[in-house]
């Protein structure tokens, strides 16, 4: 049968997994305004990274969630990666 039931625990169980972007979120979370992390952009050679979508995205998530503190992505001159700065919004 292609639908079946199943118990909601289970579930949960079997289909537990660390999200990729774990490690970027709980990073975010510890940032106090004045401080800054640096993020690499993902490098397909080393599997090692995040796409630039991506932290934009969860650092725009974690700002909402955050608010007053901001958190604002800027790119680093080499273009191997970007910047995330905290800060208090103003007003």
């Amino acid at each position: 049968m292609a639908i079946q039931p199943a118990n909601a625990e289970e579930v949960r169980i079997q289909t537990a997994r660390r999200c990729k972007t774990a490690p970027l979120r709980e990073e975010l979370f510890k940032l106090q305004p004045g401080q800054a992390l640096s993020v690499s952009y993902y490098d397909s050679i080393t599997g090692e990274g995040y796409r630039k979508s991506t932290i934009a995205h969860v650092a725009g998530v974690i700002s909402r969630l955050r608010h007053p503190i901001h958190l604002t992505v800027r790119r680093s001159r080499e273009g191997t990666g970007c910047y995330i700065v905290c800060s208090v919004l103003d007003g």
